[in-house]
């Protein structure tokens, strides 16, 4: 089933209440205290031009109007022939900003905290292969919220909101994912290291000998 990027959950919130931008926490994580489409020049978020907030304003009641959401999903994913330009224009800017708010860092802190990293838990249940997010991602979503939207998006039980919950844990599934790449990434560049050390030693290994029989 597809799930959301990044930058189409973002539009998802958008539709629910004005989250996240709505809420403190989120507002001094990103700096942008004012309206994501404010009418004043001054106010506009880091890299926005006011033509820039219209073409993404444009584009974020587009992705609005598909009926479903896979719908949703599928619209905001295209990029070959993209006749939208605010569809681009967004992507590259939250794609920029979500590492200079340090999104995904501080999701994987959330999750190292609550002893639910996917290599701790690999680690403590002997997993021969990675764990599924969708098993122990919804065991940290309450956390991940406070953490990157305050209590402000909770309800009366101290929970976030119902509303927020699922694509909330997208959010966190994107980290998830990344964290796989990383780790797979890591593992090819030690075994690159462990092959070409093995082929130094056996050639070193291999002279040494030459000589002495010489």
């Amino acid at each position: 089933m597809p799930s959301h990027t990044v930058h189409s959950a973002l539009i998802k919130l958008f539709y629910t209440n004005g989250a996240p931008w709505c809420w403190t926490a989120w507002k001094d994580i990103t700096g942008i205290h004012n309206e994501l489409f404010p009418l004043e020049d001054a106010l506009l978020p880091k890299g926005f031009t006011r033509q820039d907030a219209v073409e993404i304003q444009s584009y974020f009641n587009q992705y609005n109007a598909q009926p479903t959401e896979d719908a949703k999903i599928r619209f905001a994913s295209r990029n070959k022939g993209d006749s939208i330009p605010g569809r681009k224009k967004w992507r590259d800017w939250v794609n920029m900003r979500w590492k200079e708010w340090r999104i995904h860092g501080r999701i994987t802190d959330v999750l190292t905290t609550g002893n639910l990293h996917p290599s701790m838990i690999m680690a403590s249940d002997k997993l021969g292969s990675w764990p599924q997010g969708e098993t122990y991602i919804p065991l940290i979503v309450d956390a991940v919220a406070q953490d990157l939207f305050g209590v402000e998006s909770f309800d009366s039980s101290g929970r976030l909101a119902g509303e927020y919950r699922l694509i909330t844990q997208q959010l966190i599934q994107r980290t998830w994912i990344n964290i796989h790449k990383q780790t797979k990434r890591s593992k090819s560049r030690l075994l690159v290291l462990e092959d070409a050390a093995t082929r130094a030693f056996n050639g070193k290994h291999s002279f040494s000998c030459w000589l002495v029989f010489f």
